[in-house]
């Protein structure tokens, strides 16, 4: 599967389903980290100003701050072929080519981070 056709993937699953996208339906572990760049530029005043890196607090304070409208957005995956297949070979296994295919494309924020 392409990137391409991965996003139209995403594109419609959010559409169909919108408030996977909301940031209030998804459960934060304690000590998460996330990226500010998963966040809608758009909706926050002084994003520039945010740290590359938020807490799990900061980002439900600032979720709120917003009355819990904010919306994730999909990233491009930094994962490489490379990586996967350093992975594949210390752990002796082979990832089906679609899941392959899943972890170069996009990063999601789905359910729990």
């Amino acid at each position: 599967m392409t990137k391409n056709e991965l996003y139209k993937c995403y594109t419609s699953y959010s559409n169909q389903y919108p408030e996977i996208q909301q940031i209030k339906n998804i459960s934060f572990v304690k000590n998460a980290k996330i990226s500010k760049f998963y966040l809608d530029e758009n909706e926050i005043e002084h994003w520039n100003r945010l740290p590359d890196e938020l807490s799990a607090t900061q980002v439900i304070n600032l979720n709120r701050q917003h009355r819990d409208r904010l919306k994730w957005k999909l990233l491009e995956s930094s994962l490489t072929p490379e990586e996967i297949n350093d992975f594949e070979k210390k752990h002796q296994i082979k990832l089906p080519q679609s899941f392959r295919d899943f972890l170069l494309g996009y990063t999601p924020l789905f359910d729990t981070i």
